[in-house]
């Protein structure tokens, strides 16, 4: 078995090379050296009934705030530091 893992590969096409070379946009509250995260209310579903087959399917989402990334207030030096929702594997 030929293990060439890490080695570099030549870039086959055009297309894959244009791939390679891509660089996401990010929105502007993202592209500072800090991220502002507001956290609202918990997820719900528009129907109670189906509340508990939504719960089943999604069990480490349904339930959890709503998270929205805003820009950093000006001058805001402190940093609420938060638990991860799920703890890593």
């Amino acid at each position: 078995m030929n293990a060439d893992f890490g080695a570099p590969k030549e870039l086959a096409g055009g297309l894959q090379q244009r791939r390679a070379l891509y660089q996401p946009r990010l929105p502007p509250c993202l592209q500072g050296p800090t991220v502002r995260a507001e956290y609202g209310d918990a997820t719900t579903t528009i129907d109670p009934t189906c509340a508990q087959a939504v719960a089943q399917a999604f069990p480490h989402t349904f339930g959890q705030p709503l998270v929205s990334f805003v820009a950093p207030a000006a001058g805001a030096g402190a940093v609420e530091e938060r638990h991860p929702i799920r703890p890593a594997s």
